[in-house]
């Protein structure tokens, strides 16, 4: 039980500090509708390096909800990129956390619809939205820079402006709009005049030909309203399901949601095409086909629609698959709606069709700031005779260079560049030095244009504002908080990198459960334990905040990282190891009893001639009784005045002699509290009258000795080991016993001696026979060394000769992270040689953050192989082994792990070939 309350109180601690350490390492981050609507967008923001104090591992937080993030580096910044949802004139505070162990980015795309400054290729009906009051509005035809239209929206307001002279116009505005174009003719139905358009967001004011579909991905409020401000409707979309209306009278309306949703919208009968983009997972309608293009590398999509479901990969940037869903095209008006569900691990472009194609039109979606596009051009159908599409190119800049499928071309500003294909699903690829604005218009003379423009730029109306650290509970902001703004900033970056490295350890052990138990869903299970202990540790420092607080407002000023939720991990840990204490107390190591010598000669001391042992009785000498022995050899026990009598004058045969010897190991020296060792004596046994004799035992005995016959002593009472040890008062019978001793210890010595002889003599010779064996095999390798030179020389004479083969690898390997580089810097090499040998490497975990921006500059996808901390030490044996450094080892240990045979090294190891595991230097590779 003690260990449980024990792992539960540790495991509080553990989440409390954790939750505290991302709430401490974070920067605040305040996001501000200007407008008086709803708003979804993407929003990018960027902060210097310098204020993560060289932590990586992001994520941002809106209270407990984790919102989709993206970043790349650009010099000493770092640019983020996030989608968030405003309510009108809404402030969001959020938190950038840095340090996290498992971060999740999301790689996104959605334009903004909202903008200032818009782009109109041809002649037709500019429909506009402004949402704010006082927007000033004008279009220039940019060929003359005559104005056409010059007007002050208020806010909500909707205008159609027809522009009736071809050419290319610009629309601008002081503040954002929304801006769509149309040539379609009404009645839509009987002129067959139809497109699609689509949007994606939480607000829009557009105007709708007929058609309205509003799909969402949870479940969300929408409400739908005229431009006289009557609701058509206002109801709740559950998640997978739809609003459609496909009888709406032609007009202005405000669509509003208080979740993002895609709205598509417009007329279609039989020829439309449009571009679909949205975040995470899709719903729309097809009107005879879709087609999906891949954004990102490596887009793992499953498509559903009409009982067709299908999962496939999209490895490179605008791959591309295309569905018919209108199957049966048989009768008058062929087109078939039908919704489909896309669901993309990444962002993705969708194209919808109608069943033919050619009148039909679209602006296509800008990256990199209107400077990259790569997109499929619309269907072509050759039903009249040839067909082809046009797709226009427009900069808004002078002295544009941009590069269209391989070939360069330079333009002006505002001027057009037609590109023609003759096949559906053509794929365009340009670049540009300059922004550029991209159509896809249809063939020739198409006068059925219906399509959302994307402003190229904008001023933006959401307001940014960073707040340090230090500064939390603060109003004030700074524009790029850094540890300078901090008095305390040593202080600070230490307590950074503890909780770095806490963070770390943290993550690992999260990596060591998932490798252990990977056959059941462990991440799933651990955040089921670490929510309820997270919550757990939540509750404990919420409960400690008004005492925290208090403690706060003494130290702010001395600590200002000191903050509340520090404090109060601070007291729960002071708890915790009070609890401890408590639970496990000291504990006193028991000291042994001294005993003095005084209570030593008080224990007496027994003797037992058989087994020679002496043995330790625990009753005292006054209450001891005698030992009674077998009555073939009795004990004597005497006291110290008594003396053992001895008979003179009668001389035992040497016949009658029985000699009874044990051999014994040495006589250690006795050391003061061990039981003394005593060698046994020799008996003598009568010869025929067989009277049992005693036998008198003397305490201290070197070696062996005879002990004359005695007459039969009766027992007395036992005595202690002081008195026992008085020297008798005869004599006669010690000097006896003496001269006994000295004739066997020079009998003794002499034995020894001899032994001693024998055995230096038998280890002197087998010195000399080591030494003459170790000569003869030194003369041996002495006359051998010349031949190994020559024959050195010639093997290194032949490598010389021979020419350098370049090794071709086939199968997959493991590689480093250098050769890896080389491989990638390598001029010799094709692009497609490259990807071939790369796309089937295998990388040590270790080695992947070396070689990340490659990854993602030649959108690679190695395999990554993690080792375990015993694999790890395992490999450092391996480099010794081998002569290699430890990168080498652990590509070795990998090699093994997954059964590869092969690993390209930038090294150069004494052995080539490590069990079968061929090593192969990068040079001989390239």
């Amino acid at each position: 039980m003690k260990k449980f309350i024990i792992f539960a109180l540790i495991c509080v601690l553990v989440f409390g500090y954790v939750h505290t350490s991302r709430s401490q390492s974070v920067v605040n981050i305040v996001f501000e509708n200007t407008l008086n609507i709803k708003v979804a967008k993407t929003v990018s923001f960027s902060i210097d390096k310098s204020v993560f104090n060289g932590l990586t591992g992001f994520e941002l937080l809106d209270g407990q909800n984790r919102l989709p993030l993206s970043f790349t580096e650009k010099g000493n910044t770092i640019i983020f990129k996030t989608y968030l949802n405003f309510s009108p004139l809404e402030k969001k505070n959020l938190k950038l956390a840095y340090g996290v162990s498992n971060p999740q980015y999301v790689e996104f795309f959605v334009p903004d619809y909202y903008g200032t400054h818009f782009i109109i290729p041809t002649s037709c009906n500019v429909n506009v939205f402004s949402p704010s009051s006082d927007n000033n509005v004008k279009i220039i035809k940019k060929d003359t820079n005559k104005i056409y239209f010059d007007i002050i929206l208020n806010e909500k307001g909707f205008k159609t402006i027809k522009l009736l002279e071809d050419g290319v116009y610009e629309l601008v505005s002081n503040r954002p709009v929304l801006v769509s174009i149309s040539t379609l003719t009404a009645p839509f139905d009987k002129n067959s005049s139809d497109d699609i358009s689509s949007l994606y967001g939480a607000y829009f004011g557009i105007y709708i030909p007929k058609f309205l579909f509003i799909f969402t991905q949870d479940n969300a409020h929408i409400r739908v309203e005229d431009s006289e401000g009557k609701i058509v409707t206002e109801s709740d979309i559950a998640e997978g399901s739809f609003y459609m209306n496909t009888n709406l009278k032609e007009g202005f309306y405000i669509i509003s949601s208080d979740k993002p949703v895609l709205v598509e919208y417009g007329y279609a009968s039989d020829n439309v095409f449009a571009t679909i983009l949205g975040l995470g997972n899709l719903e729309f309608e097809s009107f005879g086909g879709f087609g999906v293009s891949s954004i990102f590398k490596d887009t793992e999509i499953s498509v559903e629609f009409g009982g067709v479901k299908k999962t496939f990969t999209l490895k490179d940037v605008n791959d591309f698959e295309y569905f018919e869903t209108q199957l049966d095209k048989t009768g008058n008006n062929p087109l078939k709606m039908v919704p489909v569900k896309v669901n993309a691990s990444k962002s993705v472009v969708i194209y919808t069709y109608g069943v033919y194609g050619n009148t039909d039109a679209e602006q296509l979606p800008g990256f990199n700031n209107f400077t990259k596009y790569d997109f499929r051009a619309g269907k072509v159908t050759n039903i009249y005779g040839e067909r082809k599409r046009r797709v226009v190119v427009i900069p808004v800049s002078d002295d544009t260079s941009f590069y269209a499928n391989g070939s360069k071309y330079t333009q002006g500003a505002y001027e057009k560049k037609e590109f023609l294909f003759n096949e559906s699903f053509s794929r365009v690829d340009i670049s540009s030095n300059k922004q550029i604005v991209v159509f896809d218009l249809g063939i020739a003379k198409n006068r059925e244009i219906f399509s959302t423009l994307i402003p190229y730029k904008t001023s933006e109306f959401i307001k940014i504002s960073t707040v340090a650290p230090s500064q939390e509970s603060g109003n004030n902001t700074v524009n790029n908080p850094s540890p300078s703004d901090n008095e305390s900033t040593q202080e600070k970056s230490l307590l950074e990198k503890v909780k770095g490295t806490i963070l770390s350890i943290v993550g690992k052990i999260m990596e060591f459960f998932k490798n252990t138990f990977s056959g059941f869903d462990v991440a799933y299970t651990f955040s089921i334990i670490a929510s309820f202990f997270k919550n757990i540790s939540l509750k404990i420092l919420e409960f400690l905040k008004p005492l925290s607080l208090q403690i706060y407002n003494y130290t702010k000023n001395y600590l200002p990282n000191l903050t509340p939720d520090l404090i109060s991990s601070i007291i729960s840990l002071a708890v915790l190891l009070i609890l401890l204490v408590i639970l496990f107390p000291k504990r006193h190591n028991k000291k042994i009893k001294e005993v003095s010598f005084k209570e030593i000669k008080k224990k007496p001391i027994v003797f037992d001639v058989k087994d020679i042992e002496i043995r330790e009785i625990e009753k005292p000498v006054e209450g001891a009784k005698p030992v009674e022995e077998k009555a073939e050899v009795p004990v004597i026990k005497l006291k110290p005045e008594e003396k053992a009598p001895v008979k003179e004058g009668k001389k035992i045969a040497e016949e009658q002699i029985v000699k009874e010897e044990k051999i014994l190991r040495p006589i250690p020296q006795k050391r003061f509290g061990e039981k003394p060792i005593i060698e046994p004596t020799k008996i003598i046994k009568p010869s025929e009258k067989k009277e049992e004799k005693p036998i008198i035992k003397v305490e201290e005995v070197k070696e062996k000795e005879e002990v004359p016959q005695t007459k039969p002593v009766e027992a007395v009472e036992e005595v202690s080991f002081a008195d026992f040890a008085q020297p008798p008062e005869d004599t006669e019978t010690l000097k006896k016993t003496e001269e006994v001793k000295k004739v066997e210890e020079v009998a003794e010595e002499k034995k020894e001696s001899s032994q001693k002889e024998q055995f230096r003599s038998t280890f002197d010779e087998l010195l000399s026979k080591l030494e003459k064996e170790k000569q003869e095999q030194t003369e041996k390798k002495e006359a051998a060394e010349p031949i190994k030179e020559d024959v050195s020389k010639a093997k290194e004479e032949k490598l010389i000769s021979e020419p350098h083969v370049k090794i071709e690898l086939k199968d997959r390997f493991v590689i480093d992270a250098a050769s890896f580089r080389k491989i990638f810097e390598n001029d010799k090499l094709s692009k497609s040689e490259k990807d071939n040998i790369l796309n089937r490497a295998f990388v040590a975990a270790s080695e992947k953050a070396k070689i990340n921006d490659i990854i993602l500059e030649g959108g690679y996808k190695p395999a990554v192989i993690a080792l375990s901390q015993i694999e790890e030490r395992l490999a450092e044996d391996i480099a010794k082994r081998i002569g290699s450094n430890i990168t080498t080892a652990f590509n070795i240990l990998i090699a093994k792990k997954i059964r590869v045979s092969d690993v390209v090294v930038d090294d150069n190891p004494k052995i080539k070939n490590y069990q079968n595991t061929r090593i192969i230097s990068i040079e001989e590779m390239i």
